[in-house]
């Protein structure tokens, strides 16, 4: 007998306390969000009303004056691992559209925000590409700056007109959340002009997204021969998946790219950014710090200056640290 079926054969017996009900919809939801990429379509739906269920639950016992600390921690790391798998949740459920009718027939209030993925993620992705400086957006700006170049005054090739245009095409699809779409763009993009890492890249990880292992393994090695190194390929997979919120594998890659050079600031950097969208504010800003550090002593002015943003902008979320002890940015 699995342990689910033993707490339910146990809360049959005697009509379960308050703060049972509530531990044990805990527990559900947690494994749910925790082996949310396992589920079906009809499992995932089922996360937006325990969540609604579990808060509540930590409502209605907090009037009660319970002591619920180990409930509220349960709930915030469970909360942040549901943000983080955002992009997971709308691809299993079905896309924007299931979300949307899911809303439609549950009239969620705006506050209850695990009922609005779709921009939980949007607002996630801007915030982020703002905070530094945009390492995909920049990325779209600087191929949008080159495409008009190209077009006005360099008159591109047809087969590179045709690989920017689905390359767009791909980035705008990938935003909304539908990545077979984005991913058929792309390969037409690599198609109409072949050898483009970040092209293979982007393609690796929304084969990845939607369980295409061997593809994603292909996309990722063509990535790599089309890289200069293997440390400049594994940075960049790791900033191309923390695009798509998939923090422990961008985590994964940094930690094997600084295994190669331990000197690489923006390593550093794209390692507390990935930590800090999983929720772990203390290694954020160490990794903040390191990549301040190398970027000064290496003359780095665009990761020192994203750097201490970063930096600055963490001390909002971990009050107990001085603000005295960032680096003050040069004029």
């Amino acid at each position: 007998m699995s342990e689910h079926e033993t707490k339910l054969d146990y809360l049959k017996q005697r009509p379960p306390t308050q703060i049972e009900q509530l531990r044990f919809r805990l527990d559900q939801l947690e494994k749910l969000v925790g082996s949310l990429r396992y589920l079906d379509a009809n499992e995932a739906r089922k996360i937006p009303e325990l969540f609604d269920q579990v808060e509540e639950g930590l409502r209605s016992g907090n009037a009660s004056r319970m002591d619920l600390k180990g409930e509220q921690t349960q709930w915030e790391m469970v909360s942040v691992k549901f943000e983080n798998e955002a992009a997971s949740y709308i691809r299993i459920v079905g896309g924007r559209d299931v979300i949307e009718q899911l809303r439609e027939a549950n009239h969620p209030e705006i506050e209850k925000w695990w009922w609005y993925p779709d921009r939980v993620l949007s607002q996630r992705r801007k915030s982020h590409g703002y905070r530094t400086l945009g390492w995909l957006a920049l990325a779209v700006i600087l191929m949008a700056g080159a495409y008009i170049l190209y077009q006005r005054f360099l008159a591109p090739d047809e087969a590179t007109q045709t690989s920017l245009k689905h390359s767009f095409s791909a980035q705008n699809l990938a935003e909304q959340g539908n990545y077979q779409a984005a991913y058929d763009e792309v390969a037409q993009a690599i198609a109409a002009k072949p050898g483009q890492a970040d092209l293979y890249l982007l393609q690796g990880v929304l084969a990845d997204l939607l369980g295409r292992s061997g593809d994603a393994a292909q996309a990722f090695k063509q990535a790599e021969a089309a890289s200069p190194d293997r440390v400049n390929f594994l940075i960049s997979r790791a900033a191309e998946y923390l695009q798509f919120g998939q923090f422990k594998q961008a985590i994964g890659d940094v930690q094997a790219a600084l295994v190669l050079d331990p000197q690489q600031a923006s390593a550093y950097l794209i390692l507390g950014q990935a930590y800090e969208t999983s929720g772990d504010f203390q290694n954020a800003l160490d990794n903040y710090r390191k990549a301040d550090q190398l970027a000064t002593e290496q003359n780095d002015a665009q990761v020192q200056v994203i750097a201490r943003m970063s930096i600055g902008q963490l001390y909002n979320k971990l009050p107990a640290v001085a603000p005295t002890e960032a680096a003050t940015p040069t004029p």
